[in-house]
């Protein structure tokens, strides 16, 4: 719940004033990734991503980030709210809400279990100290895992039941592609609805989830950082977020999901990575380099992909 009683600056990053599905993206590096990378990271996704939000799953991660985000503050694009996503168990969220709110996140994710179908017995109800603890420090935000089909009034259900234990402006729900259950209308114009998005790269995956969630009513889609191809670092990540998120937003574009994410170009010397970036922004900022001769140059066993 928004701690002033104003819409939260998740609600306002996650909901389009045009009716259009944002984006948000989960961030996760490796521990050996320095500060530097961090802070680079987190600048580009806010100014060449255009994401709506940031997820983070790492503290140390999570301030870096943070302090990022804040030098942003009175410039534009300005800073995007972050959200942390606890890594330990239940037994450790008190803890971990605190960590948090002093790292100066906007919100605290918390796992609620998982939904089969129409039962709720996998619901987990939110720890009262938990609430506590997160009480006028930031916003706890519930995640429900969604497995099966699940009707309207069977979800309307489970988050009334979840709403017992905590009071919530904004849900995530996670599902079993490629189902997701549509949103009643009265639930989207009271509560912020974001769909998390966990598949493979490439092959056009991520723009279906995406698709999926804005045509069954869902205000924003968070990207996981599983849906990054494993052989790309911390700065190429940033690369691959711009395209990813540049190529997304474009519905009328022929090529919604073809622009491809690594390509097979030999480069020399220490040039490399610079090249290597320089063509990838290239291309995905003017996508016409893929009307033609595109298929030549991908080479599927050097691990090439193509699509979003």
């Amino acid at each position: 719940m928004a701690l002033n009683g104003l819409p939260s600056a998740i609600t306002q990053a996650s909901r389009s004033p045009v009716g259009r599905i944002t984006l948000s993206v989960e961030l996760a590096t490796a521990n050996d990734a320095d500060e530097k990378e961090v802070s680079e990271l987190s600048q580009l996704c806010r100014v060449k991503a255009k994401t709506s939000c940031i997820f983070v799953k790492e503290l140390e991660m999570l301030k870096i980030i943070v302090g990022e985000q804040q030098t942003a503050i009175g410039n534009f694009p300005g800073p995007v709210p972050v959200l942390y996503e606890p890594s330990g168990s239940s037994d450790t969220y008190v803890a971990e809400v605190a960590a948090a709110a002093a790292a100066g996140a906007d919100a605290f994710v918390i796992p609620v279990g998982e939904m089969m179908t129409s039962e709720t017995d996998g619901i987990i109800m939110p720890e009262s100290d938990v609430v506590s603890a997160a009480d006028g420090k930031l916003e706890l935000i519930p995640e429900l895992k969604l497995a099966g089909s699940v009707s309207e009034d069977e979800l309307l259900g489970a988050l009334d039941t979840i709403r017992h234990s905590v009071a919530f402006d904004t849900v995530i729900l996670s599902c079993d592609f490629p189902t997701a259950p549509s949103l009643p209308k009265e639930l989207v114009k009271s509560t912020t609805v974001i769909g998390r998005v966990s598949v493979d790269p490439g092959a056009g995956q991520l723009s279906e989830a995406v698709q999926t969630f804005e045509k069954c009513g869902y205000n924003g889609a968070v990207i996981s950082s599983t849906c990054v191809p494993r052989m790309i670092g911390v700065v190429g990540s940033g690369a691959y977020w711009q395209a990813a998120l540049t190529s997304l937003k474009k519905r009328s574009s022929s090529k919604f999901a073809g622009v491809r994410t690594r390509v097979s170009t030999k480069w020399s010397g220490d040039a490399a990575p610079t090249a290597w970036l320089e063509y990838f922004q290239e291309a995905a900022d003017t996508s016409g380099w893929l009307d033609s001769g595109a298929e030549e140059v991908i080479d599927s066993d050097g691990g090439d992909w193509k699509g979003f």
